[in-house]
């Protein structure tokens, strides 16, 4: 609408003229009645092909990113487990030294 209105500005210089707004309104409704029915039916089913082209696409895609996700999130929980065990293990063992050489010397001053 506003480049109709500019270009009745610059070409009509400056001045309204009610043919080019009638014009518009009538190229509008022919359009609306033919050619856009068209698209309308034309557009749907080729939207319909496109979604499912891309479903057909990047469904095995996002299963393979999916799958691949699962297998890093696996294996940084086995090495949080294995970091923790073997922490776990060194406290042990570092608390059964302390607590043999407390019992060497007595276990009432050093607790």
């Amino acid at each position: 609408m506003a480049g109709v209105i500019l270009l009745n500005f610059y070409y009509n210089d400056g001045r309204f003229r009610l043919f080019t707004v009638i014009s518009m309104v009538v190229a509008f409704v022919i359009y609306y009645f033919t050619v856009g029915k068209l698209m309308m039916a034309i557009s749907e089913p080729i939207m319909i092909i496109v979604k499912l082209i891309i479903k057909t696409i990047f469904k095995p895609i996002l299963a393979l990113l999916k799958r691949l996700l699962d297998v890093i999130k696996n294996i940084f929980l086995k090495a949080k487990i294995h970091i923790e065990k073997s922490r776990g293990l060194r406290y042990n063992k570092k608390e059964r030294e302390r607590i043999l050489h407390l019992s060497k010397i007595g276990f009432l001053n050093k607790l």
